[in-house]
């Protein structure tokens, strides 16, 4: 089994090449390997080298997790999360969560914290959640440092400290994590724990901006039309706020409505003014609703 698993791993890992590899997998599987079965539920996931189906790459997971491979359990625990694949049961997915991370999981710790930070699943507990992130870091996990970060940011059942909140985003950014960029720029660019250095914290704006963080378009596209940290370009400042928009953000879609309503580097146009308030207020948005109130009051 060993010798069929690592000519298997030669193919599918090294070579990348699972068309060849799918027939050494399945007589691996045949013979109870946990990893050939996870890597048969991957091909099955994602449509590669094989017909994509969530359906038979949940069975393949399914049995791969009963036998404890612990990646298995983390993507089935996703595929019930979201009912991908399978009905969907967030009991179930915490359950499957649990068993990864007893085995270390770096990505089920996180999750394990994500579901306490959100009562998904679990109890609500900031301070449950802050530990689950806490053990996720220390198992490598990227995206805990910025999640642990944002606790001593906003002083979630741990002291404000915003140059301890500083030190944990750049730690992430050091390691790639997109929101980290964005968390940091901010704090830079107010100079909110760390030295004020508004070209800096644009830097790392841009960076998560292009990368398709939403919340940093919208920054990015605010400092572009006021011209704060670069030039002041009013056409480009919609573009931000829009792609920002498409992501589901309310406060660009407050924004487009305001450039819309004063004629900001746009014709002014009441009807797409009013369009884009209602859209912002739908989300909750309340600078939105009271604009929206105001111009229906002097319509009435």
């Amino acid at each position: 089994l060993d010798r069929l698993c690592r000519a298997a791993s030669k193919l599918f890992c090294r070579a990348r090449d699972p068309q060849r590899a799918r027939p050494l997998l399945l007589q691996a599987a045949r013979h109870g390997s946990p990893w050939a079965l996870f890597c048969l539920g991957i091909m099955h996931d994602t449509g590669d080298g094989t017909p994509r189906s969530s359906r038979r790459a949940a069975q393949y997971y399914e049995r791969s997790a009963a036998l404890g491979y612990d990646s298995a359990q983390l993507n089935l625990g996703m595929m019930y999360l979201n009912g991908v694949g399978v009905h969907r049961s967030t009991p179930k997915a915490i359950s499957l969560f649990k068993q990864a991370a007893r085995q270390g999981n770096a990505n089920a710790l996180r999750n394990l914290g994500l579901a306490c930070q959100k009562g998904r699943g679990m109890r609500k507990s900031r301070q449950t959640a802050l530990a689950w992130f806490r053990k996720a870091a220390a198992h490598g996990q990227e995206d805990a440092l910025c999640e642990i970060g944002e606790f001593y940011e906003n002083g979630w059942c741990v002291r404000k400290n915003l140059p301890r909140a500083a030190a944990y985003y750049r730690k992430a950014v050091r390691k790639g994590v997109v929101r980290a960029q964005y968390r940091l720029g901010m704090l830079l660019v107010h100079g909110n724990g760390v030295r004020k250095n508004i070209r800096a914290g644009m830097r790392h704006l841009l960076a998560a901006a292009h990368s398709g963080d939403c919340d940093a378009q919208c920054a990015v596209g605010y400092h572009v039309f006021y011209g704060e940290g670069c030039r002041r370009d009013t056409r480009a400042a919609r573009e931000w706020y829009r792609r920002s928009a498409r992501g589901g953000n309310e406060s660009a879609l407050y924004n487009i409505g305001l450039m819309y309503r004063n004629g900001d580097g746009v014709r002014k146009n009441a009807a797409c003014a009013r369009r884009h308030f209602e859209r912002a207020a739908a989300l909750g948005h309340r600078k939105s609703a009271r604009a929206l109130a105001r111009m229906l009051h002097r319509h009435a």
